[in-house]
């Protein structure tokens, strides 16, 4: 496969290392916990709930592992009283097997990310924190997205505002001279059209001009309908005119059209203007808002959008996920989850730096929308790992299908400029409502399954095994 043709990869910025708190009444937990994680993360540790309190206060702390098993207070209970104060920090619980039915519980209520059983995995608890400080880091990102979108909103209405003022000043002084109107209405830098009762065009500006591409000839006694996109329906059109006989002023946006035939979005502000002895004129002033639009729908985009490969990021995944469930619920067939993490992976994005590596990952996420149909899902969650959602699954086998076809696909070598690259996935597969009633509980098992295909071999799949499916 080809590389040359992707887009460029972002450049990359140094983060600072994660602070993890952790709490736990058993000093050797504590002390395990510190040795394990301090070479790679910043370590706080507390002895109980009220220590970690006053942690949290003076400290930015991401990630927090808790022990479910403390005096006064179970972790699953002191989760739930930080999640309101501290809701970006990412909840992780340390728990034994007799508590999971407490720990299953939290998850469902959203009172912690996932869970840690004891004894745990050294290389296991570092992985399990990496992935707790990219969610933070994807939680963080999307809240400044949305920040971003709120700032551009409220951008956007001050310049209606202060444009409208403007023009309603303009307006205002129309009343006192035809030719002070003339004047003023051919300098304004938006477009101006008046017409009579009847709406026939009498005069336009030259910016009307500019941006409808119509000459003033062409449009000098004829009805503004003729810029009509088709956008808008009949009961549209009739609550305006309804609104500007009975107040005498309008405002609103409309999807026009130019005469090129390009398709806009506009503010249009219709007032009506009368001398004493009752003639009058409609006076309409417009604000070009495609590109404020467009910078909106780029905002909303990246809000649910990975930046790198442009596929849905994790809480799109969620939204597609929970969508397709509630459609195979009525139709009575499965939903197919295909975990994807890529084999090779980290080994060539050390050698050829992060550049070659961001060009593999846009590489494979196009191979993957290709293996698939347009009505499933491929989603990136983070690094190289990826989630593809199927609907409309009616046996294991039809999964199954699709993962030997993104397999095949990666037999080809990605290619880039001289460098020839070989990569393998381990790819794990959950069915609902085989493997899972809800999107939590399937993407963890299609997550175990894929560390079940990864251990066995690589370059496979593996179906989870906590039910057989039919």
């Amino acid at each position: 496969m080809n590389l040359a043709m992707t887009s460029p990869a972002p450049a990359e910025i140094t983060a600072p290392r994660c602070r993890v708190l952790v709490i736990d009444d058993e000093p050797e937990v504590l002390n395990a916990m510190n040795r394990q994680l301090r070479r790679e993360f910043e370590v706080y540790l507390a002895h109980g709930a009220e220590e970690a309190l006053a942690i949290l206060r003076e400290q930015a702390i991401q990630v927090v592992i808790s022990d479910e098993r403390m005096p006064g207070v179970t972790g699953s209970e002191f989760f739930s009283q930080i999640k309101e104060k501290y809701p970006q920090a990412i909840r992780l619980l340390l728990t034994g097997y007799a508590d999971l039915q407490a720990v299953i519980q939290a998850i469902n209520q959203g009172r912690i990310y996932r869970y840690i059983t004891k004894p745990w995995d050294t290389l296991e608890i570092r992985t399990i924190v990496r992935e707790a400080y990219d969610r933070y880091r994807m939680i963080v990102h999307n809240q400044n997205l949305l920040d971003e979108l709120r700032e551009a909103n409220e951008r956007l209405e001050q310049r209606v505002r202060e444009r409208t003022e403007e023009l309603e000043g303009a307006l205002r002084e129309l009343r006192d001279s035809e030719q002070r109107y003339r004047s003023i209405v051919d300098n304004i830098n938006d477009p101006v059209m008046v017409t009579d009762l009847r709406a026939r065009i009498l005069s336009v500006n030259p910016a009307f001009v500019r941006v409808t591409g119509y000459a003033v000839e062409e449009v000098l006694g004829r009805h503004p309908k003729l810029m009509a996109s088709g956008h808008h329906d009949r009961e549209f059109y009739a609550g305006l005119w309804q609104r500007l006989h009975a107040e005498g002023f309008w405002r609103g946006n409309v999807v026009n059209r130019r005469k090129n035939g390009e398709i806009y979005v506009q503010r249009l502000t219709v007032s009506t203007i009368r001398d004493d002895a009752g003639n009058g004129l409609y006076v309409a002033v417009y604000t070009d808002l495609t590109e404020e639009m467009q910078e909106l729908e780029r905002v909303r985009f990246l809000a649910h959008h990975d930046a790198l490969t442009g596929l849905p990021n994790r809480m799109l995944l969620f939204d597609r996920l929970s969508e397709a469930i509630r459609e195979a619920r009525r139709r009575s067939d499965r939903v197919g989850v295909l975990f994807i993490d890529l084999d090779g992976f980290k080994p060539v994005n050390d050698q050829y730096g992060h550049e070659i590596g961001d060009v593999l990952l846009q590489a494979f996420a196009h191979l993957l929308e290709q293996s698939v149909r347009e009505s499933d899902t491929v989603a990136r969650l983070g690094g190289d790992e990826f989630v593809v959602v199927l609907r409309e699954v009616e046996t294991p086998e039809d999964a199954a299908q699709v993962a030997r076809k993104i397999l095949a696909g990666l037999q080809q070598p990605f290619q880039h400029g001289a460098l020839e690259l070989r990569l393998g996935a381990s790819i794990g597969i959950a069915l609902w409502p085989d493997h899972g009633e809800d999107t939590g509980a399937l993407l963890k098992n299609a997550d175990g399954a894929m560390y079940a295909a990864k251990q066995g071999g690589r370059s496979s799949y593996r179906f989870d095994d906590s039910a057989a499916p039919s």
